[in-house]
């Protein structure tokens, strides 16, 4: 799988780099967390990942494990105890500035050692890469000219072959590291793993489009593992991230229907209120008008009506979002741990200010649409 391609060459990196030891440690307790700790940072890693700093939702969890080990190593009876490790780190300062906190104040690191761990996250958020696998039968020749010619595209920079045998001892290697050694025993002296190009991205936001242009393309059709299916023969990590945007793409324009439907609603609302009393008190109306009062003095008590009317829907929407955040929220944190329900208090304040000035604009413009059209003064 592409983790697996992803973990091998990042380990294999980590080891020219002297960053790591050749076997790692086992460490079955803190193996543990890794799951929820992912759960916890895959909100905060999409954001990244589709906003401008793609690389950064591979690099910062580096920084994660780092202070990971650290607390494994010395404190691990007090931080075992964290619910939310990630977050717990996170909120130390902010996400932006995580990594100088665990640098810092977890790592204790020097100016030239916070320097060289950088460089090294840095060259770990550049290998993003795409596996291209290729039939057993594949012409040579027209291997090599589909890697030449991937290597010329914009945003690739570096393209390597790995033959059969090279991803067989790879997969050995895993497998032994990840103590599975049965999975290799099992092959029986047999060899199922397909060569392959290892396509190395300039930028992580490139895969997408490097990857549709490898499908596309009518050498890689001649060459390409699944003949029938040649988009299965190519693998990179975007595609969860893909599907967890479009799910919350529809959920934004869910919303904002839902937000313009409910505006409409409550202009109607307003509106037929406004109409309604006007109606009712045209004797009034009249006198009024006799008496000679002004067009603003007749105006005025339908339009604090309609203010009245919203302001009380605005109460009505706060008492929902309160409930929301007391009762429902720490429920949905329970239950979705994959998801960040972590909204700020502040974030809070302004939702509700903003609901107040919309009741208020909703008030005045309803009242005021329905008495151009139903009060003549």
């Amino acid at each position: 799988s592409y983790r697996l391609l992803f973990r091998d060459d990042l380990h294999q990196f980590l080891l020219s780099v002297d960053m790591i030891d050749e076997r790692l440690p086992e460490a079955p307790d803190l193996e543990e967390l890794w799951q929820p700790i992912a759960q916890s940072y895959m909100p905060d890693a999409i954001r990244e990942f589709n906003g401008e700093y793609p690389r950064v939702a591979f690099g910062w969890i580096m920084y994660v494990g780092m202070a990971l080990a650290k607390y494994w190593d010395v404190e691990w009876t007090t931080y075992s105890k964290v619910t939310d490790l990630y977050a717990y780190l996170r909120d130390r300062i902010d996400f932006d500035h995580m990594d100088d906190y665990i640098c810092e104040k977890v790592l204790c690191l020097d100016a030239k050692e916070h320097e060289v761990v950088n460089n090294v996250v840095g060259d770990v958020e550049s290998r993003i890469t795409i596996q291209a696998f290729l039939a057993d039968d594949a012409d040579q020749a027209a291997v090599d000219s589909l890697e030449a010619r991937v290597a010329g595209w914009e945003g690739v920079d570096s393209v390597i072959y790995k033959n059969k045998d090279e991803a067989l001892a790879e997969y050995r290697q895993t497998m032994v590291s990840a103590n599975a050694a049965d999975a290799v025993e099992a092959l029986d002296g047999r060899n199922p793993i397909p060569a392959s190009l290892v396509i190395k991205l300039t930028d992580a936001s490139m895969a997408e489009s490097v990857a549709n242009q490898i499908v596309s393309d009518d050498l890689f059709l001649t060459v390409c593992d699944a003949k029938d299916t040649p988009a299965a023969s190519v693998q990179y990590g975007a595609e969860t991230v893909e599907k967890l945007l479009s799910l919350t793409n529809s959920i934004r324009v869910v919303a904002a229907a839902l937000v313009i439907l409910l505006v409409f609603v409550a202009f109607v609302f307003i509106n037929n209120t406004i109409r309604l009393s006007i109606m009712a008190r045209s004797d009034e109306i009249g006198i009024m008008r006799l008496v000679g009062a002004s067009n603003s003095f007749i105006r005025g008590p339908f339009l604090m009506e309609g203010i009245i009317q919203a302001l009380m829907g605005f109460v009505v929407s706060l008492g929902v979002l309160e409930v929301f955040h007391r009762l429902v929220v720490p429920q949905l944190v329970a239950s979705l741990k994959f998801l960040n329900f972590n909204i700020p208090e502040i974030t809070y304040l302004w939702v509700y200010l903003m609901l107040l000035v919309l009741a208020v604009v909703i008030g005045v413009v309803g009242s005021l649409i329905a008495m151009n059209r139903y009060l003549k003064v």
